[in-house]
């Protein structure tokens, strides 16, 4: 079957002889062999293992994005993936890529909470000024 793995500047990937794909979406593992059905969903970073038709293995890291099944093969969009034979250096890198996630997440929360809390303060000056206005 055909792989593709597209980044927005490269294609990673396009082979047509690859028998079958084991990835892992928020829902668990699955399996991809040709003929499946349609098929969409969400990846998180991850390493998809990719098996040929010749019996080698090959790794693809994805830093999250889209897998489709669909026709004319298996489709993965990704902000940005790797390939390779040996699997420790791109599981070294998905676990780069979830920790630099996570930061991200830590600092819009605190970026929000810190516009929440100078929201609150801008109305409660408001309300007290218009308050002393009254008076």
């Amino acid at each position: 079957m055909r792989l593709h793995i597209l980044t927005p500047l490269v294609t990673i990937l396009d082979r047509t002889d690859i028998s079958e794909i084991s990835a892992r979406d928020e829902s668990g593992a699955f399996g991809i062999r040709p003929g499946h059905a349609p098929f969409l969903t969400a990846l998180p970073p991850s390493v998809l293992t990719l098996r040929t038709e010749h019996g080698a293995t090959l790794y693809a890291a994805v830093a999250g994005g889209m897998l489709r099944v669909d026709r004319d093969g298996v489709r993965v969009t990704s902000p940005d993936a790797a390939t390779g034979s040996e699997l420790a250096p791109l599981a070294a890198r998905v676990a780069a890529e979830k920790a630099a996630g996570l930061h991200r997440q830590r600092e819009s929360a605190a970026q929000e909470r810190t516009l929440h809390a100078a929201l609150v303060h801008h109305l409660l000056d408001s309300v007290t000024s218009d308050k002393a206005g009254d008076a």
